[in-house]
C-alpha cells in the first residue's frame, strides 16, 4: 500500500485527520492497520512525528511528516482525485484547471483549483506544483502536467 491509502485505511471515517489528537496506544492502533505492527516502530514514528515534547499526534501531521520528506506522495494523493474525477484522462484534468484556457498552468491557478475543487490544502498544493514545474518556469505546461500524474503511481 502507498502511504496515502494506509492513511486514508486509518482515518475510514473521515473524523481523525486534522480534529483528533492521538495518544501512542491509538496511533500505534492505526498503524497496526497498515501491516506497522512493531511496538518499537509505533514509538520511533510517533516521537518522531511529535519531537518528543508532545503526547499526542494527529494523522494529519503523520502526513505532512511523510509528505515533507516525499513530495511524490503529494503528487500521488493529487494524481489519485483526478484519475477519479476524469477516469484517468489527464489532459481533460489539465484543461479543467486551465481556467484562463492559455494553455499552461499559472502557480495562482493551480492553488485555486486545487484549493477549492480538489480539496487540498495550500502548502501541499504548492509543493506539488514545485515539483511539478520541472523547468522551473513558473508554468506548468501540459507536457509537465501529464508527465508528473503518469510517472507517479
Amino acid at each position: 500500500k502507498s502511504m496515502t491509502q494506509a492513511i486514508r485505511v486509518m482515518d475510514k471515517d473521515d473524523n481523525l485527520v486534522g480534529s483528533r489528537r492521538l495518544e501512542l496506544a491509538e496511533f500505534g492502533t492505526m498503524l497496526s492497520m497498515t501491516d506497522v505492527t512493531d511496538e518499537s516502530e509505533h514509538r520511533y514514528i510517533f516521537s518522531a512525528i511529535c519531537g518528543g515534547n508532545q503526547t499526542t499526534t494527529s494523522l494529519e501531521e503523520l502526513h505532512c511528516a511523510i509528505a515533507a520528506v516525499s513530495p511524490s506522495l503529494l503528487l500521488e494523493e493529487l494524481r489519485d482525485k483526478l484519475s477519479k474525477r476524469f477516469k484517468g484522462d489527464f489532459k481533460r484534468a489539465f484543461f479543467y484547471i486551465d481556467e484562463d484556457n492559455e494553455g499552461v498552468l499559472s502557480m495562482k491557478e493551480f492553488l485555486n483549483v486545487a484549493t477549492r475543487k480538489l480539496d487540498l490544502n495550500r502548502i501541499e498544493a504548492e509543493k506539488m506544483f514545485r515539483e511539478i514545474d520541472l523547468d522551473g518556469s513558473g508554468e506548468l505546461s501540459e507536457d509537465e502536467f501529464i508527465s508528473a500524474m503518469t510517472i507517479v503511481e
